[in-house]
């Protein structure tokens, strides 16, 4: 079942180092490809939201 609940900026630097984890322990080129893109997915989402709440000054974003 899905959780409605948003996600707060914790939860996503939570995830951000489980997938830095998983990138490091895993074998599969195509594995660490498709949680890399997770990874950055999850940056991306987290760059927005300190943006937003003004605790991010440069402009750090992916482009």
């Amino acid at each position: 079942m899905i959780d409605a609940i948003p996600l707060t900026i914790e939860d996503v630097v939570v995830h951000c180092r489980a997938l830095s984890q998983s990138i490091i322990e895993v074998e599969s080129p195509a594995t660490k490809e498709s949680l890399n893109f997770i990874l950055l997915e999850k940056l991306e989402w987290l760059s927005i939201k300190l943006d937003e709440a003004g605790i991010m000054e440069n402009d750090y974003s992916v482009q």
